[in-house]
C-alpha cells in the first residue's frame, strides 16, 4: 500500500488506476477499455532494466514492475550498456532524453549487443520524429511521461510476449537450418 501512496503523491498514478490487487492478480483500469487483469504467475519470470536519469520515474517504474518481474535499474546509458553486456535482459524501459548517451544511441547499442531484447522508449517529448526514429532502430513501443500505469504494464506484457515469439521463431529457424545442413 505504501508503494501506491508514494506513486500517487508523486503524481505518477491516480486512485482510479488500481481497481484491486490480490495475491495472484493485479487489476488495473485502462483508458477506454475493459480493466486489465495480469496474472502474476505468467509475468514473474522476466527480467527488466529500467533506464532513466531522473530518480522519480526510474523508482516509480521499479516499484510498479517489481511485484511482477525481476527489475534492475540504471541511471544512464553507459551504466545500462555495461549491465546488458553482463546479463541477458528481456525488456528495457529507456528514457529518450538523458545526459551523455541519448536514448536512441543506447537503443542502437542494445540492439547490437542483444538483438532479441525488447525496448520501450519513454519520453517527456513525444513527437512523430521520435516515434519514427525509435521504430527505425528497433524499439517495440514509445510512451510519453507522465505514463499511465495500466498502459505501461500492458506495454511491458506485450514486449515479453513479442520476445517470447521471437525466440521461438529463431529456435525453429535454427532447427530447420540444422536439418538442412545434415542432409547428404
Amino acid at each position: 500500500m505504501i508503494l501506491y501512496v508514494a506513486l500517487f503523491m508523486q503524481g505518477y498514478i491516480t486512485l482510479k488506476d488500481f481497481l484491486s490487487i490480490d495475491d495472484n492478480k493485479i487489476y488495473l483500469e485502462q483508458k477506454n477499455t475493459n480493466p486489465l487483469s495480469i496474472d502474476k504467475k505468467i509475468t514473474s519470470k522476466g527480467t527488466i532494466l529500467v533506464v532513466d536519469d531522473e530518480v522519480g520515474p526510474r523508482e516509480s517504474l521499479r516499484m510498479i514492475l517489481k511485484p511482477l518481474y525481476e527489475v534492475h535499474t540504471a541511471s544512464g546509458g553507459q551504466e545500462a550498456l555495461r549491465f546488458i553486456q553482463n546479463k541477458d535482459i528481456d525488456v528495457v524501459t529507456l528514457d529518450l532524453s538523458m545526459p551523455g548517451l541519448s536514448g536512441i544511441e543506447v537503443l542502437k547499442e542494445i540492439k547490437k549487443l542483444r538483438p532479441n531484447t525488447e525496448v520501450i522508449l519513454i519520453t517527456g517529448y513525444g513527437t512523430l520524429n521520435n516515434a519514427q526514429e525509435a521504430i527505425r532502430f528497433g524499439a517495440g513501443d514509445l510512451i510519453s511521461k507522465p505514463f499511465d500505469v495500466a498502459e505501461i504494464i500492458s506495454m511491458v506484457v506485450k514486449s515479453f510476449e513479442r520476445r517470447s515469439y521471437t525466440l521461438k521463431i529463431n529456435s525453429l529457424v535454427e532447427h530447420f537450418q540444422s536439418l538442412q545442413n545434415s542432409k547428404p
